[in-house]
């Protein structure tokens, strides 16, 4: 210790009065207000050997603030007795030398020689007390910043601890001086400690053990474990919440022992997938379902869905969506027109763990096959049958003939080559031998998907057969009678117009959304009369895209959904 702190004094560019005295000076502590310029040159002929606090042996120091004798030991490394030393510096937070904190000084004097002349040199230690300390058990002692002043070997006799005491500047003090960065107070063995919160349904916390003081290394026993050879700290997890023991010893034999409570707070557990979705094709207009589950999670896990465009990003599925239960395990979706394309997935998540996230499905909307077009082939004059001939044939469909109240034929009808055909091309399909007066309805279906109306005739022989195409309505009303709303063309390229009868007046809007929820456009805010007006929506043209009106008139609401598709 005496080379190490030897070795780190660095003399200031101070020039000394000379002190030749060898009376003995009492110690005294001040308030140090200097702010001396950084030293040049060195000089080892003294030193500070040790700072420590004069307490009994293994003295306890478990409590708050204790009060000891402090005392300093410095090494003269000269033959020449040096009247006076003073040490300038910032004493730990929470300490105080009878009764200066912060930035202080103290002189002491005067150092002797050593009796003893090994090398040469008189080599020799001097203890003084340096006054009264006042410390917290819990916190390490230390000086740091310090400036070392000291007399040196001939000159003035005169006392200069008063002078160095109420110095203002270092031009007033004016002795060879060192510097030493830090200086570490021996003080009696005690420690700090600390705990981790541990989560009340598993053991996640943890008691650290930090020694102070003593004599290095430490022997540290937390909750029955022992750690050897510590020099910094020790550290026991995982712990439960509770109430543990822990000893320390130092190398001297001295003990410090308390306790440390592991205290508690509930921490969720992460929930995982149970199940997936799973891939789903249906037929325009039908509905389908979602299902997904999720394994464990502390509180028991909420779910949400989210749903994915093609070529775009997941997105949280909100109100006011068409779809429903996308806050529960199974997402429904009443109508998966538009929807081609479309991924959907589930999230879990137990308050602030990591959400699990199931696999995406992916809904397929199969194609529709278009109503049959058909010619009717009326019978020749010596006939009782007639042909009816499919052009509009879609390879790998399924083409039924039947009467035109959509009944089977009678027992005993043969229908050439079959009443029901699969298409191998597309080329034209003919039913024929088809009896006269029965009138004839032609279906299709494919994938099972089927449009909504058949090709229907109800012609007799020799009058020739009226086709019927599929007609669906372009109009959707929605709500309460009273107040309704029509939408045309359904589908639409990018123009729709709302046609909105409302039977009260007042403030109103009307909003697109898509099916996840999330508002597309605003087509009007503002009042709405009683009666019947019109407004229109712009859409830049989309592929396929199914989307919800919602009109809001005073206490009603009105919904219904929309196809946009790119013509």
């Amino acid at each position: 210790m005496r080379n190490l702190l030897t070795n780190s004094l660095k003399v200031c560019a101070f020039v000394v009065s000379i002190l030749l005295s060898v009376q003995a000076i009492a110690q005294q502590v001040g308030q140090s207000h200097l702010n001396c310029p950084s030293p040049s040159g060195t000089s080892g002929d003294l030193a500070v050997v040790n700072v420590f606090v004069d307490a009994p042996a293994c003295a306890s120091c478990t409590g708050g603030n204790v009060t000891y004798p402090l005392k300093m030991t410095i090494h003269n490394g000269t033959k020449s007795v040096r009247t006076a030393f003073a040490l300038y510096g910032t004493l730990s937070a929470g300490s105080s030398i009878n009764g200066y904190s912060g930035n202080i000084v103290v002189c002491v004097g005067a150092i002797t020689v050593s009796s003893s002349d090994d090398i040469g040199f008189g080599l020799g230690n001097q203890t003084f007390t340096v006054g009264s300390i006042t410390f917290p058990c819990s916190s390490a002692l230390s000086l740091t910043n310090n400036v070392l002043a000291w007399t040196d070997a001939s000159g003035t006799t005169t006392d200069r601890c008063n002078e160095f005491l109420a110095a203002t500047s270092c031009k007033d003090v004016q002795p060879k001086c060192g510097v030493a960065a830090s200086i570490s107070i021996r003080q009696p063995l005690s420690f700090s400690k600390s705990q981790t919160t541990s989560c009340s349904n598993s053991a996640t916390g943890s008691v650290t053990v930090t020694p102070i003081g003593g004599t290095s290394p430490y022997t540290i026993v937390i909750g029955g474990t022992t750690f050897n050879n510590v020099t910094t700290n020790a550290t026991k997890s995982p712990l439960a919440a509770a109430t543990y023991n822990f000893t320390v010893t130092d190398a001297a034999g001295c003990t410090a022992s308390s306790t440390q409570t592991v205290s508690s707070q509930f921490c969720c557990t992460a929930p995982g997938v149970g199940s997936s979705p799973l891939d789903i094709a249906k037929c325009p207009g039908e509905s389908v379902s979602f299902t997904a589950s999720a394994s464990g999670g502390d509180p028991a896990p909420t779910t949400k869905w989210q749903a994915k465009q093609p070529g775009g990003a997941f997105a949280d599925i909100v109100a006011p969506s068409a779809f429903s239960g996308f806050a529960t395990n199974t997402l429904s979706i009443p109508d998966v027109t538009g929807l081609s394309g479309y991924q959907f997935r589930a999230i879990f998540t137990s308050t602030d763990c990591t959400p699990a996230t199931s696999n995406p499905a992916t809904l397929t909307v199969k194609t529709v096959p278009p109503t049959p077009s058909t010619i009717y082939h009326p019978p020749a004059c010596d006939k009782t049958t007639f042909s009816v001939e499919v052009t509009n044939v879609v390879n790998g469909a399924t083409y039924t003939i039947k009467k035109g109240d959509g009944g089977n034929f009678a027992a005993g009808v043969v229908i050439t080559p079959s009443d029901a055909i699969v298409a191998t091309s597309t080329s034209n399909i003919t039913f024929s031998n088809i009896p006269a007066g029965s009138g004839f309805r032609v279906s299709v279906v494919k994938d099972g998907c089927s449009p909504a109306a058949a090709t229907c005739s109800t012609a007799t022989v020799g009058t020739p057969a009226a086709r019927a195409n599929n007609v669906t309505t372009t109009t959707i009303e929605i709500g309460e009678s009273q107040t309704t709303v029509k939408a045309y063309p359904n589908p639409f390229s990018d123009r729709v117009k709302f046609v909105v009868t409302s039977s009260v007046a007042g403030q109103g809007n009307l909003d697109v959304y898509n099916m996840m929820g999330q508002k597309v456009k605003t087509v009007y805010t503002g009042f709405i009369a009683a009666g019947t007006q019109t407004f229109e929506l712009s859409l830049p043209t989309q592929q396929v895209s199914s989307l919800v009106y919602v009109l809001r008139v005073g206490d009603k609401k009105v919904t219904g959904k929309i196809l946009q598709i790119n013509q």
